[in-house]
């Protein structure tokens, strides 16, 4: 009579201790002491134990993480790359991948979980880490551009074989970093997650080409971090897509709602994954190379299937939703109807120069201002075209959707409470008067799949002559940052990313590094160089 009970409390005691309760914590590679980068007597540590990965058989599975050797993460990688970058899958498949990564190396030894580089906190130097004095110089003087140094040198380790690779030395790890480049700030990766409402704004790969920036430019034009298929032949991919995995986590962690959000599309309908008749993404549907999780097992990092959480670290700037946390459904915006008109893009730069004004506590000689760089001519020498209608409607939190009506399809561009609409171009890029900080900023159209794969994607660049030289050099003023080198074509394209969107990210990015360094006195940045002498 009591047997059903108890089956019943088994089986709920079983599904207990299948939750998450002690979950490791990630570490920033600066948090390992200097006993647990290099080779100790009492343990094996972490750069040694992926060496010690990289020695083990391949066993061309991907199923048993604790068999798995360094090799067999790279090849599944590039056996699926085309299906798992630039679209909804990114994200998941990464995390999965770096999940099984961190159970190979527990079985060779290394305890502390997955080890992230949080780079974005020193964007302006970050070739000074010592990240590159464990895994192999950043740059090299062999005529292939081999790692000669460390574990990973060409005399100690080999690449993947039977790889397509360039000319030259077919089995070292190659890396030439772009140096005296700066790599995507964390400002700018804070100010993108800000933006984010839903997973499919969040990702694709991601909203201000960190990703795509951290390969390219650490590996170098020559480097295999930067190819987009065996990037995983490189060490640092690891340390890197824990950052990149720790990017999403925090936007999880930013409203309750975002924990497990998922949409957008896959590749195609021809994707593995996908059912055959559309390309939309289901957090029900499996994953490339790893087909026993669905995408629904990776969402809570300390669930039923995975179990840890993040240190944190300098790069950790605070989140704050542009638009608050979503609201239930049943919130209806209000509608206001209200009329107004949209001005040409080239007015844009100079109503954001009439704009820009030191905030009432700091001193004029604080303001950057290099009026030599202005690229736009005055006013007066334009003749205003004719007005573009548009619609607002404000809604319960305060923000205001300015809708689009002639355009098609239509567009919509969202701003945030607080501010108030200075004016419409005819991009849809709105430029806004925040009313707590009296500085103009700007918001872009929010835009369809459809619309994305379209020039209509692409953000013009206005810039502000108080921003910082062209020619400044990275890692060199103490209070200036310098954007990312932009990605290049054919490395956009390698990787599977719509060019188009790509240079319109590229674009949005500078804007935000250009109006941080208007006021860099009175911002922060962890990778301002005053805080790294």
């Amino acid at each position: 009579m009591h047997l059903p009970i108890l089956t019943l409390l088994l089986l709920a005691a079983t599904v207990l201790a299948a939750k998450c309760t002690s979950p490791i914590i990630r570490r920033e590679w600066s948090e390992l002491s200097p006993d647990q980068k290099q080779q100790c007597p009492y343990y094996i540590i972490f750069v040694n134990s992926v060496a010690l990965l990289a020695k083990r058989p391949i066993s061309h599975q991907t199923r048993d993480a604790s068999k798995m050797s360094y090799f067999d993460f790279v090849q599944t990688h590039v056996q699926n790359a085309i299906w798992t970058h630039g679209n909804a899958q990114f994200y998941p498949y990464h995390r999965a991948l770096m999940f099984q990564f961190e159970v190979a190396m527990k079985s060779v030894g290394w305890n502390l979980g997955a080890v992230y580089w949080d780079w974005p906190a020193m964007s302006q130097n970050w070739w000074t880490s010592d990240v590159f004095q464990y895994f192999g110089a950043s740059t090299s003087n062999d005529p292939d551009n081999c790692v000669l140094d460390g574990p990973f040198a060409k005399s100690v380790y080999t690449v993947f074989p039977g790889l397509n690779r360039p000319e030259g030395n077919p089995t070292c790890l190659r890396r030439c970093a772009r140096i005296n480049n700066a790599l995507t700030d964390a400002v700018v990766i804070t100010a993108s997650l800000a933006l984010a409402s839903n997973y499919s704004s969040f990702q694709g790969d991601d909203t201000s080409n960190y990703h795509a920036a951290g390969h390219t430019t650490i590996g170098g034009p020559c480097g295999d971090l930067s190819n987009p298929m065996f990037s995983p032949n490189d060490p640092i991919f690891y340390l890197h897509h824990g950052l990149v995995d720790k990017v999403w986590w925090r936007w999880q962690k930013t409203c309750p709602s975002f924990q497990f959000s998922y949409d957008g599309f896959l590749r195609g309908p021809d994707d593995p994954i996908a059912n055959g008749i559309d390309a939309q993404a289901h957090s029900t549907l499996s994953m490339d190379s790893w087909p026993w999780w669905t995408v629904a097992d990776m969402l809570n990092t300390e669930g039923d299937t995975l179990c840890y959480t993040y240190s944190k670290s300098y790069g950790d700037l605070p989140i704050l939703p542009v638009a608050g946390c979503p609201q239930s459904p049943s919130n209806n915006p209000l509608i206001t109807n209200t009329q107004s008109a949209s001005l040409p893009d080239t007015w844009m730069f100079q109503a954001m120069e009439s704009l820009i004004q030191p905030s009432p506590s700091s001193s004029p000689k604080k303001k950057r201002n290099h009026d030599s760089q202005q690229l736009q001519p005055p006013l007066s020498n334009f003749s205003i075209p004719q007005p573009k209608p548009y619609t607002t409607t404000t809604h319960q939190d305060g923000s205001i959707t300015i809708h689009f009506p002639d355009s098609a399809p239509e567009q919509n561009t969202t701003i945030p409470p607080f501010h108030k609409i200075h004016r419409v171009f005819e991009s849809h890029t709105v430029q806004t008067i925040n009313l707590k900080t009296n500085r103009p900023e700007l918001f872009h159209p929010q835009l369809s799949q459809q619309q994305q794969q379209s020039e209509l994607w692409l953000i013009p660049y206005h810039r502000l002559s108080c921003a910082a030289p062209h020619d400044l050099l990275s890692g060199v003023d103490p209070c200036l940052l310098v954007s990312p080198l932009r990605l290049e074509k054919e490395a956009v394209e390698n990787a599977g990313l719509n060019w188009i969107k790509v240079q319109g990210v590229d674009n949005l990015v500078a804007m935000r590094v250009d109006a941080f360094n208007c006021w860099c006195h009175e911002n922060y940045s962890p990778s301002q160089m005053k805080y790294h002498h």
